[in-house]
């Protein structure tokens, strides 16, 4: 819902090995692949957007990225990691980001790994450790604050 409101433009939510919800199927990910695009549809009528953010349910890092490879764009992967830079330090193009959030308790290192080796660059949204959907809407917010400053 948040997503959409702030102007995303595809969301695939992804199960990863911390996640609490785990999903129960092929019947599982299409009931929440509808729940969570009738939720996109509704908040793009209330915030008066044209067109609605496409959904994407999966069950594995691997589909997720292999969705990804179809976006252009540079690639962030929002981090616990001490090796993160601030995402108020890296340069952005003006449109074309893709955020990878993680569930609570942060990617696991192979999960990380595995973005890394996909392009992403790791980045930190600073000391506080958010639940990951504060994170995902602090993410999108903290990225188009930088295009204003431009």
């Amino acid at each position: 819902e948040k997503a959409t409101e702030l102007g995303v433009a595809h969301v695939i939510l992804c199960e990863m090995s911390r996640s609490i919800s785990k999903f129960k199927g092929d019947g599982d990910l299409k009931s929440k692949t509808e729940k969570y695009s009738q939720v996109a549809e509704a908040a793009a009528k209330q915030s008066k957007r044209l067109d609605v953010p496409r959904i994407t349910v999966c069950q594995k890092i691997e589909q997720a990225i292999e969705l990804l490879n179809f976006e252009s764009g540079q690639r962030f992967c929002c981090s616990l990691s001490s090796s993160a830079i601030p995402i108020q330090e890296i340069s952005l193009q003006k449109r074309g980001q893709v955020l990878a959030v993680g569930p609570e308790g942060d990617f696991s290192p192979e999960e990380e790994q595995k973005l890394c080796e996909s392009q992403f660059e790791l980045v930190s949204l600073g000391t506080n450790v958010l639940r990951s959907e504060t994170a995902a809407i602090a993410a999108i917010a903290m990225t188009q604050a930088r295009y204003s400053e431009d």
